[in-house]
């Protein structure tokens, strides 16, 4: 990654897996969405925990509602914060 030189210079948000070797460099993080399902999925799939299985679900929706329906509204936004938020 350090010859492609991308990274090296990149001060916005990085979005990427979970591959340890991008936590080296100085710009902002961010997991994909996709990587985070699969996780969840893993979790949910090995470990039956219920909470992974409703936060993939969460993320499913909001996902829906951005870029499918292509809406959401602030109200939306704090509905979704606040279930994923629940214990």
């Amino acid at each position: 990654m350090d010859e492609m030189g991308i990274l090296k210079r990149y001060d916005d948000i990085a979005i990427h897996d979970f591959l340890p070797a991008y936590a080296k460099y100085s710009c902002q993080h961010a997991y994909c969405n996709a990587h985070i399902c699969r996780e969840l999925q893993g979790i949910y799939d090995g470990f039956e925990q219920e909470w992974a299985k409703e936060r993939k679900v969460l993320l499913e929706e909001a996902y829906k509602c951005v870029f499918v329906v292509e809406s959401m509204n602030d109200t939306q936004i704090q509905e979704f914060m606040e279930r994923y938020d629940v214990p």
